[in-house]
């Protein structure tokens, strides 16, 4: 027979546990030695995730899960797990021990937040530093949960009305059926049931801390309920969602259950602020994807910038050296599942590169940056690359709106042991530095104070010392200098004063600038310092990235110089077809006002056509198909 076994805390019976249940892996875990994070739904996942308990060991429903939800892992604990106080979170949702943190609720009298990190659960005193407060809390009641909804104030319903609301997902039968279970087996919990269940008062999630002899009583009482509803009830034909009923009635028995305590029983209880997270994701160090031979690549995107990413990895898919393995990485916040599998799609049977996606918005959630339409708050997102790339001596850094002519792993190889970063003088920089802005020239020795004007790297390309950097600076003094200082442009104008004595300079060709359809950077680059001038001229001979850093990108002007280069290179990208039905919407719905509109919208689409889809080809006609299927729904 399998036994439950006791949790272990300084050598004596551990007092509490909080289980976290989970099913995703890379969730952040609060340090916090009262959390216990469980796995569930082990039973079907592919995956066994490390660091976790799994609800499928011992006595165990872990198969239920898909009907359960998080019950498998109160299940679980209950049969396995011997404590005096049970608690339960989720992954999202977190009860606050801190009585005196007082913050904003929605309409739900929830606490919404975007991220959930070690700065949150901080101040949410659920961390090691505050053991002994909760400690002494739990110790004074029977019961601890979340402060109650007022459901009259959040949708005017019911808990009941609440529930057949949701009447395409969830019926309402089932809940009568638990009522006639409840009448029948537990008859002295029937007037309760249907005064909660008619009330206006919730409690949700199943977020609970629990003293022994209670979770006891309760689980016997709730798992014995939900088991006759299985017996009684085929959800053979329900949905996805309907299939998960059993968590939705344990969600309203939990409450059923706590009013049946507090009329019932002679017990202390106290409700806690409820915590909502959107994003849990842990902001680990990232490890090398390869075991060796590694060249880290890191980019940052928002989802709308991610086309033109794709043009830029698919040029440098084209250059790859066979030798070496290509470890990219996204640093972003907002990449949809779609966006992450076109990306995905473009690597696919290439088994010496891979990409993967690090969401740092939770490094960046309490900062206060400086962002403008044309540079987004992400180019701050680089200054991370020090703290996500711990396991990295030297990083790589791209920009999206470049192509590359040549194989980086030379540029990678360059020899940055003395200095903190490696790049390329901005050619445009220099020009105004010297003479073509007066406004600019004075920002830089004024409030720049560099030591030499002329010599200010572009951002786009930056190989990075990860391991001096480190030495020099913290990831939140970067961060603080960043936003503290009004920079014009940005991080990039950040590094260029930091590291201005601990630059390794590179040719230009590895960071060439292109003219734009204007002439302005042409002309600016003309204010150079002569030799600054003269390399750039011998760079545009064999470019080996050109990055389109001016305001007339290719995939607005096509007429723009190198714009050639972004095309070729993005029409064999998973992302085009999306990319140009929509410019096709867009400029369509840009002229349907206009007495010409249809006659000027066919001359811009045969403007680009004739670039990018050429007469005869197959591009054009998939591309022509794809418009009249977008003209029908229009």
């Amino acid at each position: 027979m399998y036994e439950k076994y006791t949790l272990k805390m300084e050598g004596k019976m551990s007092k509490l546990k909080i289980f976290i249940a989970n099913h995703k892996e890379n969730n952040y875990i609060p340090e916090c030695d009262f959390i216990q994070p469980v796995q569930v739904g082990a039973a079907f996942s592919k995956k066994q995730f490390d660091g976790m308990d799994k609800d499928n060991t011992g006595i165990n429903i872990s198969e239920k899960n898909p009907m359960y939800c998080e019950l498998t892992a109160q299940y679980w604990a209950w049969k396995n797990i011997d404590v005096e106080y049970y608690g339960f979170f989720h992954y999202r949702r977190y009860l606050s021990f801190n009585d005196s943190l007082k913050e904003k609720v929605d309409n739900w009298n929830i606490v919404t937040k975007n991220y959930l990190t070690k700065y949150e659960t901080n101040a949410m005193h659920i961390d090691n530093r505050y053991l002994k407060q909760i400690e002494n809390m739990v110790d004074n009641y029977d019961v601890l949960t979340m402060k109650p909804i007022d459901l009259k104030k959040a949708c005017g319903l019911t808990v009941y009305e609440q529930y057949k609301k949701d009447g395409v997902r969830l019926h309402v039968k089932d809940l009568d059926i638990m009522l006639e279970i409840i009448n029948e087996k537990y008859s002295d919990f029937y007037d309760i049931a249907k005064e909660y269940l008619n009330g206006y008062t919730a409690y949700i999630g199943n977020i609970f801390i629990m003293k022994k002899e209670l979770f006891n009583s309760y689980c016997k009482w709730l798992f014995d309920i939900l088991n006759e509803f299985e017996k009684r009830v085929d959800m053979s034909t329900y949905s996805v969602e309907g299939y998960r009923t059993p968590g939705h009635l344990g969600e309203r028995l939990f409450g059923i259950y706590y009013m049946w305590l507090l009329n019932n029983r002679n017990i202390t209880s106290k409700e806690l602020q409820l915590y909502f997270f959107s994003n849990t994701d842990s902001c680990k160090e990232l490890q090398p994807a390869f075991s060796s031979r590694n060249i880290p690549i890191a980019m940052v995107s928002n989802d709308n910038y991610a086309p033109f990413y794709a043009a830029m990895i698919r040029s440098l898919l084209d250059n790859l050296n066979d030798n070496c393995n290509y470890d990219l990485v996204f640093l972003h916040r907002d990449f949809k599942k779609k966006t992450k599998e076109l990306f995905l799609k473009l690597i696919k049977d290439i088994e010496n590169v891979k990409i993967r996606f690090y969401n740092v918005g939770p490094l960046f959630e309490h900062s206060n940056l400086n962002a403008s339409p044309t540079i987004p708050v992400e180019t701050y997102f680089k200054l991370s690359i020090i703290e996500v790339f711990k396991k990295y001596d030297k990083v790589l850094y791209l920009d999206g709106d470049m192509i590359i002519k040549s194989d980086i792993s030379e540029l990678f190889q360059t020899d940055i042991s003395k200095f903190c970063v490696a790049g390329v003088v901005d050619i445009a920089a220099a020009g105004v530095a010297n003479g073509f802005d007066d406004i600019r020239r004075k920002y830089v020795h004024e409030k720049m104070r560099l030591k030499n004007v002329f010599k200010q790297f572009n951002a786009g390309v930056l190989l990075f010392n990860v391991s001096k950097m480190r030495e020099e600076f913290t990831f939140k003094y970067l961060l603080e200098f960043a936003q503290g200082s009004s920079f014009q442009f940005q991080d990039q104008d950040a590094l260029n004063v930091l590291c201005q004595d601990q630059i390794k300079w590179l040719e230009q060709s590895w960071n060439f600038m292109g003219d734009e359809v204007e002439g302005y950077r042409g002309y600016v680059e003309t204010f150079a310092p002569r030799q600054y001038y003269l390399e750039y001229q011998k760079a545009s001979q064999n470019p080996k990235i050109i990055h389109y850093a001016g305001n007339e990108k290719p995939w607005l002007y096509p007429k723009q110089e190198w714009a050639d280069e972004f095309w070729n290179a993005f029409v064999r990208t998973p992302f085009w077809y999306g990319f140009v039905g929509q410019r096709m919407l867009d400029i369509e719905n840009h002229v349907s006002n206009n007495f010409n509109g249809k006659r000027n919208f066919r001359q811009q689409v045969r403007r680009i056509s004739e670039i990018v889809m050429p007469y005869g080809t197959m591009r054009r006609s998939c591309v022509k198909w794809i418009y009249k299927k977008i003209r029908r729904i229009i």
